[in-house]
């Protein structure tokens, strides 16, 4: 516990400021990072001592939104993977002070928000009435952050059958992503129907790798 004289407000906010951007962060022990195979928390438990790595995240956003000392509250957007708790630890440690978490609100994901949302008692009481299925958020909808690619049914039924996907069948697709690189939707009918990772060769020509198939009816 620390119990020295307080940071101030200013030196609080410049050192958050220096996490913007591309930073590098620790991978807690006590997650599900893999190594050797394992979860880190596996190894952990055990007792076996285990080199945390390091991960890249970008911090594409951080702003202090109140210092009630020893407390501050800020508002972080992220990208994906990023540890909050090490990003308390590591504001804590750049003040000499040291930091936790001790509350966490995850506002938005991707293009969804907490208006997004229902309780459970909300969820509930829409099935009692028959109205939830209207609620509900297509998969295709819930990734809408990612670009999408068209396909006809017969190309997503071959997909189902294991049949890769080529690039000459989303090609009016494939150049409205000019130079997009990363996971796109390969969407039927308004249907998500898999997630492949899109990215240019050497030559230009593009490569389509396929992360996850949705077995469904065509």
């Amino acid at each position: 516990t620390y119990s020295g004289e307080p940071s101030p407000e200013e030196e609080i906010r410049a050192k958050a400021a220096a996490f913007r951007g591309e930073i590098r962060q620790k991978v807690p022990l006590f997650s599900a990072a893999k190594h050797k195979g394992r979860p880190l928390y596996y190894w952990t438990r055990k007792g076996v001592e285990v080199d945390a790595p390091e991960k890249s995240v970008v911090i594409h956003s951080l702003r202090v939104l109140e210092v009630d000392w020893p407390d501050v509250t800020m508002e972080v957007v992220c990208s994906s993977g990023t540890y909050m708790r090490t990003l308390a630890s590591d504001l804590g440690a750049a003040l000499g002070v040291g930091g936790h978490l001790f509350k966490l609100k995850r506002m938005a994901a991707g293009s969804l928000t907490l208006e997004d949302t229902l309780s459970l008692d909300e969820v509930g009481e829409l099935f009692r009435k028959g109205e939830l299925k209207g609620r509900l958020i297509s998969m295709s909808d819930a990734l809408n952050s990612l670009p999408a690619l068209e396909i006809d049914p017969s190309a997503a039924l071959m997909l189902t059958r294991g049949v890769r996907l080529k690039p000459g069948q989303v090609s009016s697709s494939l150049k409205l992503l000019g130079d997009y690189e990363g996971p796109v939707r390969i969407v039927c009918q308004n249907r998500l129907a898999a997630l492949y990772r899109v990215k240019k060769g050497p030559s230009g020509l593009w490569r389509l790798n396929s992360l996850r198939v949705l077995k469904q009816a065509w």
